[in-house]
């Protein structure tokens, strides 16, 4: 399961909409499970899941979160290179 919730982060990390086809196709899993994943972040508000259109996205809170995750582990592996 934390594997397929991590390659479903590393498709969302644009901050773009994606499609849950495109999600299972991307991260090569059922449909069936990238539901269950998507269900399950979208029950604890980490994305925001469009029904209507099978799209999924980051929260704003999340995506920001996510960006600055990104901007901390560059500043360590920088730090690192100079040591």
């Amino acid at each position: 399961m934390l594997e397929s919730v991590n390659g479903t982060f590393n498709v969302l990390q644009d901050g773009k909409w994606h499609e849950l086809d495109e999600i299972a196709e991307k991260i090569r899993l059922r449909r069936l499970q990238v539901d269950m994943v998507i269900n399950f972040l979208a029950e604890y508000d980490l994305v925001t899941l469009d029904k209507e259109n099978q799209k999924v996205k980051f929260t704003p809170p999340m995506f920001r979160f996510i960006i600055k995750i990104q901007q901390i582990e560059e500043n360590e592996n920088f730090a690192n290179q100079i040591c």
